[in-house]
Formats: structure tokens, sequence, C-alpha cells
């Protein structure tokens, strides 16, 4: 009876699920095995493994999931860089204070992707804040160009995406016993000791979450790649907008998107198997 009672109390989500995700995910597979046939949006009745094929087979495709995975590699990096430092900062607060900071951590993503964007564009144009900064402290002679690149890219992509690190890392910190850090201390181990054999260790759990997301999140951004990229750099998210929108290779971009949620859904495994070891062997 409690059983049943639980899954009408579900219900109405698994509708929602079935309905927002699993009936698209599933017209999404069922066209990318149809042909692609110029000026219309009608697939000839049939299966065909052509856009799968090429997939696999075009250089130039090959060098798109290249680039996407290395922006996105080194994004996730350096996010967890710098928010592992401000994630330790945050948990030292008191409880108050440390809510205050973590609505400043968030905030930025309130305003949505397209005003970080435009922010950052206006920062990095050859002539914008940045420039303008670095030229009157006599760091450069010329201005840098970061729009147009992948430093610039991977720049807007730190920032709309750090917040993802921050919270789930901050929530392993507070977890961790000050009775075992103080216990190192006392026994004569220094910062980098106890950060390496007790902090690091004890807050895997949230760098693995906070990496798949992060990771995840770069691999599928549109609005900043296609924004700071400047059509330059294609990437996943731009190539397969402008296949479905542009050029109207419905099967194509479908197809696309597919071998990228199987990309994701390894590097999510491969995460988790590798954490999992990480955890086995520091409980033994």
């Amino acid at each position: 009876m409690k059983s049943r009672h639980a899954f009408y109390l579900m219900l109405p989500a698994l509708c929602m699920l079935v309905l927002i995700f699993v009936i698209p995910l599933f017209f999404l597979v069922a066209k990318s095995f149809q042909a692609y046939v110029p000026g219309t949006l009608v697939s000839p009745p049939g299966f065909t493994l052509e856009n799968y094929i090429n997939l696999v087979s075009d250089p130039y495709y090959w060098s798109v999931y290249l680039r996407t995975l290395r922006i996105s590699f080194v994004s996730t990096l350096v996010i967890l860089v710098l928010s592992y430092p401000l994630s330790v900062f945050i948990s030292k607060r008191k409880a108050r204070t440390r809510g205050f900071f973590l609505t400043l951590v968030i905030l930025p993503m309130i305003g949505g992707a397209m005003i970080q964007t435009m922010g950052w564009f206006a920062t990095l144009m050859r002539y914008g804040f940045l420039n303008s900064v670095l030229l009157a402290i006599g760091l450069i002679s010329e201005p840098i160009t970061f729009l147009g690149t992948e430093l610039g890219v991977e720049i807007g992509l730190v920032q709309a995406f750090l917040p993802m690190m921050v919270y789930p890392l901050t929530s392993s910190l507070l977890q961790i016993d000050r009775d075992v850090v103080d216990a190192a201390r006392t026994l004569g181990a220094g910062r980098f000791t106890v950060f390496s054999k007790i902090t690091f260790p004890l807050t895997l759990p949230g760098v693995a979450a906070g990496s798949v997301l992060v990771f995840m999140a770069c691999l599928t951004g549109f609005v900043t790649p296609s924004s700071l990229g400047q059509g330059k750099i294609q990437v996943f998210g731009t190539y397969a907008y402008q296949q479905a929108m542009q050029v109207m290779n419905w099967p194509l971009s479908s197809s696309f998107s597919i071998f990228f949620i199987i990309l994701i859904a390894l590097a999510s495994l491969i995460v988790s198997v590798v954490c999992r070891k990480c955890a086995e062997r520091r409980g033994r």
C-alpha cells in the first residue's frame, strides 16, 4: 500500500520526465538514422547509418570533438583550481556569513548566460576594459586578441560555471571533522601535509561531482562559445545549432547530439570509477 502511494506521488514527476526528456530523446535517436534531403525537413522513409559514418570518418568532425574536449577540460581544471581556495574560505565562515558569500557566488547566474557573455564581450574587446588596463600599466605594448580565440571562450566558461564547482566543494569541506585536522596538526603535520593527506582526499566526492557538472556544462555550452568565439571557434554546441537551424540538416545534427551524449556518459562513468577507486584505496 505504501509503495502504491509512493508511486502516485512520483507519477507527476515521471510524466514530466517522459514528456520533456524521454520522448524528445526517442525522436532525436530516430531522426539520427534518417537521410538528409537538402531544402526540406522531410526525410525519406528508411534506415541509414550514413550520418554516424560521416561523424567518425570525417577529420573535420574530429577537430570539433577534440577542440570541444580541450576547451572543456582546460576550463574545468581552471575552475577547480580557482574554486578550491574560495570554497575553503567560505566553509570556514559562520553559517550566516557563509550564506552571504554563497549568494554572491551564484548571483551572476541569476542574470542568465547572455548577460554574462555580453559583459565579457565588452571586457575582452580589442580596446575593451581588460586591454585598456594592461596597456595603462605597461604589461603589454599592443592589445591582446581575446575574442575569436579559445582563450576568450575559456575565460567566459570559467566565470559562467564557477558556482557549479563551489557548491559541491563547500558541501564536502563542511562534512570534514575538524577534530581530524586538529589532530594532524597536533602531531606535527604541516599545511601541505594536512591538505594532501586529509582535506583533499576527503573532498574527492565534491571534486568529482563538481567536475562532472562543470565538464558537461562546458561540453554543451552554446551562448558563450558562439558570442566570444565570434564564429571562429567551432565547438559541439555551435556546430549542432548551425546544422539544425541554418543548414536545416536535422539528421546530422541529431546524430551529432547523440554522439556527444554518449561521450558525456563515458566521461561521467570514468570520473565515477576513478573516484570509487580512490575511495576504496582511502578506506584501506
